[in-house]
């Protein structure tokens, strides 16, 4: 028993060894070597560019940019063709036959005559400026769309022949030494007896209406008016009215040596004006 013990024991074991060797070795070559897992490196977080939110007007259309730093909304001035409309631009035309024709200080004057009584002896008082301003446009083609500029009148400037009646005209009865008063204005706001057509050498007889301010009063006035189509280039007229220094507030200083001033006066004005 002592024997077979020993055998087993020398041979049996040793044979387990060896089989269980043989046994390992076949499985690891019947199984494939495993593929290595790479992992894959994380995904970059993206963030997306902003979009800036245009509002835009019926004559723009949005356009989006595209750049190497992003996405950009903006605006173009194009007009959407889904929305584009037809407009007819309105603009002001003249006819060639159209002159504007500006008051010539040098050949023009204003004038207000009165009469009074002076030291006993009547006298006609005239007193004249050149200081006239005005404008006139004409369609020679079609008269009856004449207008006139309102007229304005320095009456800072009326001289008449006494140095000592200027002086009382300024200080006391116009009060043009004063700024507001300074200025004679007529306004237009009608013209009569327009003809249909005109050309040079024509004579218009008019009638022009409107509002007269003299020393910051205004009254309805008329002045009677003979204008001269003397050239494409230059007109030439004359224009009358009668008013009263009463409506106006006109005041003759009371002075011995003057007497018996009329109420009404007669404002004229004849003018040359050129294109």
């Amino acid at each position: 028993m002592t024997q077979k013990r020993n055998w087993q024991t020398k041979f049996l074991i040793p044979g387990l060894i060896v089989i269980a060797a043989f046994i390992w070795a076949c499985n690891g070559a019947a199984q494939p070597a495993a593929t290595p897992v790479v992992e894959a490196p994380a995904a970059t977080a993206t963030t997306a560019m902003p979009t800036v939110q245009v509002t835009v007007p019926p004559t723009l259309t949005a356009v989006t940019i595209l750049t190497s730093t992003g996405v950009v909304t903006g605006t173009a001035t194009v007009t959407p063709s889904t929305t584009a409309t037809s407009t007819t631009a309105t603009t002001t035309t003249t006819s060639s036959d159209t002159r504007v024709f500006t008051v010539d200080q040098s050949q023009s004057k204003a004038n207000f005559i009165l009469d009074e009584v002076l030291m006993g002896t009547p006298k006609t008082v005239v007193g004249t400026t050149s200081l006239v301003s005005a404008a006139i446009t004409i369609d020679l083609a079609d008269p009856t769309k004449t207008t006139i500029s309102p007229i304005q009148i320095d009456a800072r400037d009326f001289t008449t022949d006494s140095s000592m009646r200027n002086n009382a005209i300024r200080r006391f009865v116009l009060q043009s030494n004063s700024d507001e008063n300074r200025y004679i204005v007529f306004t237009p706001t009608a013209i009569e007896g327009l003809p249909t057509a005109a050309k040079v050498g024509d004579t218009l007889e008019l009638k022009i209406v409107g509002d007269l301010t003299i020393s910051g009063v205004t009254k309805p006035a008329t002045f009677v008016t003979s204008v001269k189509v003397e050239s494409d280039a230059q007109i030439s007229g004359t224009a009358k009215a009668h008013v009263l220094r009463s409506d106006y507030n006109l005041n003759i200083p009371n002075v011995p040596s003057v007497a018996d001033v009329t109420d009404e006066v007669q404002l004229e004005f004849a003018f040359v004006a050129k294109a």
